[in-house]
């Protein structure tokens, strides 16, 4: 037991044994446990693993051993790094998606636009050769009569002939 835990402190102790079928054990269990004991769902005060060899003796490493406190160092780095990898791709697919919707979006307010836009003004019919003659006579009329100055009935006649 570390030398900072007495007893009393401890609280109480429960043993496990976690048994893996024909020597499969792979050092997997090391970072979960790791994160369990991270997470204060339990505390792990120390543990070892026990293995049975194939001549029937039993050897020992404690989790203290160098080899399997780097194993599990190494396997929680890695889980961080594709824990932060998967994050990085689902924020690209939200982005993604955001800046498709956002286009949609855009695209279909111009639709709307358009379709609310009023139609450009129609340009004046033009007027017939015959009904053009006939009104710049009748501005003729009004010029001799004082209706119209000079200047005005020159106006006139250059919008009605579109000059």
């Amino acid at each position: 037991m570390p030398a900072a835990l007495d007893a009393q402190s401890v609280g109480p102790v429960d043993v496990a044994v976690i048994l893996f079928e024909g020597n499969k054990f792979s050092g997997d269990v090391a970072p979960a446990l790791a994160e369990l004991n991270d997470s204060g769902t339990v505390r792990i005060i120390d543990f070892a693993f026990v293995r049975k060899e194939t001549d029937g003796s039993a050897s020992v490493v404690e989790a203290g051993d160098a080899e399997v406190a780097e194993k599990a160092a190494q396997q929680q780095q890695a889980a961080a790094y594709q824990q932060q990898q998967e994050a990085a791709q689902q924020q690209a697919m939200v982005d993604q998606a955001a800046s498709q919707a956002a286009a949609q979006t855009a695209a279909q307010m111009q639709a709307q636009q358009a379709a609310a836009a009023p139609p450009p003004p129609a340009a004046p019919p033009a007027a017939a050769p015959d009904d053009r003659m006939a009104k710049i006579k009748e501005l003729g009329e009004m010029k001799i009569q004082g209706l119209l100055t000079d200047e005005e009935f020159a106006a006139e006649k250059a919008r009605i002939l579109g000059t």
